[in-house]
């Protein structure tokens, strides 16, 4: 077989694999902001909804126990 057969040979190997396209990487890349943008608004939002005690003290039962 000669060397421009085996390259031929090799290519269509190659192409006949399915490859990611642009429209996927696309895809994956919105999928990919989206959750960013879902875990900062959550990590934003679930910081300000919840308020942190100021002390140890604080967590200590109202009735001295």
């Amino acid at each position: 077989m000669s060397p421009s057969a085996t390259r031929r040979h090799l290519s269509d190997d190659r192409s006949a694999r399915p490859r990611a396209g642009w429209l996927v990487v696309m895809c994956l890349m919105v999928a990919v902001l989206g959750a960013v943008v879902v875990f900062a608004a959550a990590w934003v939002l679930g910081g300000r909804a919840v308020s942190a005690p100021a002390s140890v003290e604080a967590l200590a039962p109202a009735d001295g126990a």
